[in-house]
């Protein structure tokens, strides 16, 4: 019991400070979202080689060999601590 409940203890002590992810950790959260969009294939080509991603004031600037990308990024509402999910928004 006493195992229990200092696991109880440990995981509410820490599951806000997960929530509270470095920018860094944020970015790539961001990125993540993005390159795993179901809907990526329709706004990049299997044959657009991926030059450069630059940050906006809204989401991601990403820049192919054919093209430039915006990107805007929604947080969803969590119910729970962690880290944030994200809406995509392509504005080609």
């Amino acid at each position: 019991m006493k195992k229990l409940l200092t696991i109880c203890l440990i995981s509410l002590v820490y599951s806000p400070i997960y929530s509270l992810l470095p920018p860094l950790y944020d970015s790539v959260s961001q990125l993540e979202a993005i390159f795993k969009d179901p809907t990526l294939d329709k706004h990049l080509n299997s044959a657009d080689v991926l030059e450069s991603l630059t940050r906006t004031d809204n989401g991601w600037s990403i820049h192919t060999n054919k093209r430039t990308l915006q990107v805007s990024l929604e947080a969803q509402p969590a119910a729970n601590p962690g880290p944030t999910k994200y809406k995509v928004i392509w504005h080609d």
